[in-house]
């Protein structure tokens, strides 16, 4: 559902009847120069949320499976020509490297600064031409990654010990049959790793060691997404679900995208009313800058016109009252939130005073693009929508994103 135009308590009711039908909202609203857009849904599902921060790569040069380490170590560094050892994947002289390094660290990977730039310089004391042997200045810069083994991140591992990862039941979404799959294969085949996902990343290497590498990487890959299948089909046999509940297309594109997983759960709109979170809101109230004064202004505008008909202040007329009519409801706002620190500086009261339920073009549009971007995340389940309010001022182009 999407909504346009409603005030709070209309948003509110809204709400109460998407979250008991478990349709998705988003109700989004221009009053002035502000933008307002608020997200809603039970439990957002994201296979694919495409972080622009980090790039996702699986390679298990910190602890190499054994097909990858017998093939690291069959290269001979010392006895290659220069031509070869110019173009030795990095992938495989940091395996090679740290294996060294282990062995006479008592089996430890560098864990101290000193260490680790210890580790960084062996790497290059090992080029026969620093600068001029692209491999090995690749290998310098990804050295971070052999340092420890592959850690999980946040966000996936939430999604891992999720309660519904579990045990699913019957009616639970094919999200989470996946998923306790994927936990069943790392306390047992994996080892406490995930299913390895098959594809490295570009690399100076030449083509037949390149292909080579791929092919290892692809054959172990298909081969953890063999095992976590067949964890799949019994999760789902034992739910009373046949295994054609999830087509083979999904589970691979589930298993290749696995460092990327995530679920949002998102407050309603009565929950944010009565029992925000006064915490994160009261350290907003910190900040001049932050539109969280905004939101309670839009707040207090919606309720002076709840109670007056549907007639927004400034609308019909402005009488020198309505700055302390605005301010009376902001302070109701804080005393039930419990926000002993805030308050709405009297300009912005006077400011969205002025803007009389005005609607603006420009703001319009603005927010007219965000919230179609915002529902094509919600339907294709990729990438992080917002979570779960987002507010623009038109006058500082400001745009902010707070979960109330």
């Amino acid at each position: 559902v999407v909504a346009s135009q409603l005030r709070h308590d209309q948003s509110k009711k809204l709400c109460e009847l998407c979250k008991e039908k478990n349709i998705p909202l988003i109700t989004q609203r221009q009053y002035g120069l502000l933008g307002y857009l608020r997200l809603y849904k039970n439990e957002h599902l994201i296979i694919e949320s495409k972080p622009q921060d980090k790039v996702i790569d699986d390679l298990r040069t910190a602890d190499p499976f054994p097909e990858l380490l017998e093939f690291a170590q069959s290269f001979k560094l010392s006895e290659l020509p220069d031509h070869l050892h110019s173009h030795v994947p990095y992938a495989v002289i940091l395996i090679q490297l740290m294996q060294a390094w282990m062995k006479d660290h008592d089996g430890k990977r560098p864990s101290t600064t000193a260490e680790k730039d210890e580790f960084r310089n062996l790497v290059k004391s090992t080029s026969r031409a620093w600068g001029n042997e692209e491999n090995f200045k690749e290998a310098y810069e990804n050295s971070y990654k052999s340092f420890n083994i592959s850690s999980i991140p946040f966000e996936v591992q939430q999604v891992i010990d999720d309660e519904k990862a579990k045990n699913p039941g019957a009616d639970d979404d094919i999200f989470w049959f996946v998923v306790s799959a994927i936990k069943k294969f790392m306390d047992n085949e994996g080892n406490g790793a995930l299913p390895l996902i098959g594809s490295i990343p570009d690399m100076t290497s030449d083509t037949d060691s390149y292909i080579n590498l791929q092919s290892i990487y692809n054959t172990r890959s298909t081969d953890d997404f063999e095992k976590t299948r067949k964890h799949l089909d019994d999760t789902l046999a034992a739910a009373g679900r046949s295994s054609e509940d999830v087509s083979d297309e999904y589970f691979q594109r589930f298993c290749k995208n696995v460092y990327t997983l995530d679920c949002l759960r998102y407050r309603d709109i009565d929950t944010e009313i009565n029992k925000p979170n006064s915490d994160d809101i009261s350290c907003e109230f910190f900040d001049e800058d932050s539109l969280v004064h905004w939101y309670y202004a839009l707040r207090a505008v919606d309720a002076y016109a709840a109670n007056n008909g549907g007639v927004f202040p400034g609308v019909d007329e402005v009488t020198e009252d309505l700055v302390d009519q605005l301010s009376t409801l902001v302070r109701g706002f804080m005393t039930d939130a419990k926000l002993e620190n805030g308050t709405v500086n009297e300009d912005i009261l006077k400011e969205i005073i002025r803007y009389g339920a005005s609607e603006i073009h420009n703001v319009a549009a603005f927010m007219g693009g965000v919230t179609s971007q915002e529902a094509i995340k919600l339907i294709s389940e990729q990438y992080l929508p917002l979570n779960n309010t987002f507010l623009y001022s038109g006058i500082t182009a400001k745009i902010q994103q707070l979960e109330l």
